[in-house]
């Protein structure tokens, strides 16, 4: 009566789009079904896992669209540790720099991890492992398969007191503990198996508010159950151990029971047929709205309710507004995302080197929840990886090519205006080759961007003449032990920003290149903090002249 491992995950996000972006298009998984919450037709249920959804590969979402975030404390799963193969962490965390979102190294019983978190704040964690027995991993998305995240293999609960949840998890449930680490216990559901997978157990410090749910919390964590008898067992057992589970409910892929252990965390345990093929061939998995019979009816109406799943460029090229310059509105491969619209401009996302018009998305989707974004990709290629213009080596830019595609990006956002609704402005939010782009347009015309949040920039030209930038906020997040960024050259930047009469404000982190969750707090309460106000934005951004 051994449990033999996990069986899926299943969280509240706040944004549809953004929850596909990062866990199908950041972390290459397959999103193996799109349907909805049987209980609530009106919501998407979202899952993404390995090739077929394999158990102990899914993760499954409920968005919900504008809801507040959840409040992390003790009686939550705090974080997710997903396997990926041995010596691909390296390449993963240039992954995610590239993609601009921030991940930090750490180290836990020995062994190194890759922290980060999704859109909603939800910590998920990469580590080195042997992939889950039966996994078929998804080389897709941009992740080849020798890459591709093979299942999950820990957990981290955040308890009041570990000892309320022990009991369950030792002497009904079977696992046991094998390690401690501080006030981390670690449970194995096979000793002798690593794969198998472990449960954390870590005891929240005193002050720890409890935990409430929202956006970016595990509603429950699934347990196998490799059929109907032996589900059927666990609720006998269970029910004499006093935790009162659920009747069996069908949930079309699996059957399931739930029950809430002492820690306060909702337990299911799921069986492991019939599985996703049930109602798409295998081939076909993910790619459409699969509803449950007693909901089928309904299908026009639930299309109707349903958010988008997509973050697309629009509007399209018919429906563009009299007056645009389709030329130059064309020089720039984009994607523009609709936001609610609201007081206040748009984000202008521009990458860094070896990236593309989506990589920033999630990013900017984190750190402004709502907003509008326009996010070109850079048309310089260097060694097939795109970038916003040249440079003769590392950190010594072709001059002429800075200023001539700085004015090509100008006339593009020119163009754009008269295309989607940029008539609050657009702040810049720009990584690394980005950043200096963004630097270039500030320091060539005052009147292209209302604001800038700058990433790991540097100074990108000595002006002749500093523009006008009275009023102008910046916000530069830079990197103490960067060494790809001169530190003389960001304060010189900072120097000619302030001359030039803009509002900067500089923030020197204790990290190198890539982004940390520090970067994400700091550029995300500036922004929320600013709020640039109709009255701080002009009409629109006007073309530069470099």
């Amino acid at each position: 009566m051994n449990t033999p491992g996990f069986h899926h995950f299943t969280m509240f996000s706040g944004h549809a789009a953004a929850t596909v972006r990062f866990y199908r298009d950041v972390l290459g998984l397959r999103m193996v079904k799109t349907t909805v919450n049987f209980d609530d037709p009106g919501t998407w249920h979202l899952y993404f896992a390995d090739r077929v959804g394999t158990p102990g590969t899914s993760l499954t979402f409920f968005p919900w669209e504008g809801t507040a975030p959840a409040r992390r404390g003790h009686g939550s799963i705090d974080a997710l540790t997903l396997r990926v193969p041995p010596g691909s962490l390296p390449a993963w965390a240039a992954r995610l720099q590239t993609s601009g979102i921030p991940a930090e190294p750490a180290d836990r019983f020995g062994e190194p991890i890759l922290s980060t978190t999704d859109p909603d704040g939800l910590q998920i964690e990469l580590i080195e492992a042997k992939a889950l027995p039966g996994v078929q991993p998804w080389g897709g998305n941009g992740v080849a398969a020798d890459h591709a995240i093979t299942g999950v293999h820990s957990v981290t609960a955040l308890l009041w007191r570990s000892g309320a949840s022990l009991p369950l998890l030792t002497q009904v449930m079977g696992l046991q503990e094998v390690a401690r680490e501080g006030r981390r216990i670690r449970l194995a559901f096979d000793p002798d198996q690593a794969e198998a997978g472990y449960y954390d157990l870590v005891e929240a410090g005193s002050g720890t508010p409890r935990h409430q749910q929202g956006a970016g919390a595990v509603h429950h964590i699934a347990f196998r159950a490799p059929g109907d008898e032996h589900q059927e067992a666990w609720r006998s057992r269970l029910g004499e151990a006093g935790f009162h589970p659920t009747p069996v409910i069908d949930r079309q892929y699996f059957h399931s029971i739930y029950f809430r252990e002492r820690g306060g965390i909702l337990f299911e345990i799921a069986t492991d047929q019939p599985g996703f093929t049930i109602d798409e061939a295998e081939p076909d998995l993910g790619t459409s709205l699969v509803l449950p019979p007693q909901h089928e009816p309904l299908r026009a109406r639930i299309e109707a309710a349903l958010p988008p799943l997509e973050m697309k460029a629009e509007p399209a090229a018919g429906n563009r507004e009299a007056g645009a310059d389709v030329s130059a509105l064309d020089s720039h491969k984009h994607l523009w995302v609709r936001g609610d619209l609201g007081d206040h401009p748009a984000l202008l996302a521009l990458h860094g080197t070896g990236g593309s018009e989506s990589d920033l998305l999630p990013l900017a989707a984190r750190m402004a929840p709502g907003w509008a974004v326009l996010s070109p990709r850079g048309n310089v290629s260097e060694n097939g990886m795109a970038r916003f213009f040249r440079r003769h080596a590392e950190g010594v830019f072709d001059i002429e090519d800075l200023h001539r595609r700085t004015g090509e990006l100008a006339e593009f956002l020119a163009a754009a205006t008269n295309t989607y609704p940029l008539d609050r402005g657009l702040v810049a939010l720009g990584y690394s080759n980005g950043a200096n782009i963004a630097a270039s347009l500030l320091l060539s015309d005052g009147d292209v961007l209302r604001g800038a949040v700058l990433l790991r920039p540097m100074l990108p030209f000595q002006p002749g003449e500093l523009p006008d930038l009275a009023g102008v906020p910046v916000l530069i997040l830079a990197g103490e032990h960067d060494s790809m960024i001169p530190g003389e050259s960001t304060l010189a930047l900072e120097q000619q920003l302030r001359d030039a009469g803009a509002e900067v404000e500089i923030h020197w982190l204790p990290t190198g290149h890539g982004l940390t969750d520090k970067d994400l707090q700091l550029a995300t309460d500036w922004l929320a903090r600013r709020r640039f106000r109709s009255e701080e934005v002009a009409s629109a951004p006007a073309a530069a002249h470099a």
